[in-house]
């Protein structure tokens, strides 16, 4: 009797966690600058948050092709494309994130990252401390 049970439940979880994977990305409002103040493009980072995760803000990497110098992060805000965390500091960091639109196709440091959520798994503290940090601004 508790096989029957079990077997519908599993299948039903199954198909919610799919749906969950496959589902398509929103449309973007902002996405990153093709480069920075200094002129270094933009390039792929496995550490980048994307604009598709749970967080509010996601991350441009830069960095200058070809040097030795490590590559900088400048987050922005998903609800306005200003600056997050401690990017403001930073005179590199574009002013301000990219509009998405027809003529400025979308762009990120990590386009094809699956993120887990931070309900899931170990880190939650570090999400906070990330999302959280101090000094900086509240997304408007």
């Amino acid at each position: 009797m508790s096989r029957l049970f079990l077997l519908p439940s599993c299948l039903l979880l199954f198909i919610w966690i799919s749906t969950l994977v496959s589902a398509a990305p929103a449309t973007c409002s902002f996405s990153c600058p093709s480069a920075d103040e200094n002129g270094y493009g933009l390039i792929t980072s496995p550490y980048a948050t994307s604009y598709d995760g749970p967080y509010s803000i996601f991350d441009c990497v830069y960095a200058k092709p070809g040097a030795t110098t490590p590559p900088h992060t400048c987050s922005y805000y998903k609800s306005n494309g200003l600056h997050a965390l401690g990017t403001r500091t930073s005179s590199a960091c574009p002013k301000q994130a990219a509009t998405c639109s027809e003529d400025h196709p979308p762009q990120f440091s990590a386009p094809e990252k699956v993120e887990t959520p931070p309900w899931i798994g170990p880190g939650n503290d570090l999400l906070y401390w990330k999302e959280h940090h101090p000094g900086s601004p509240t997304p408007s």
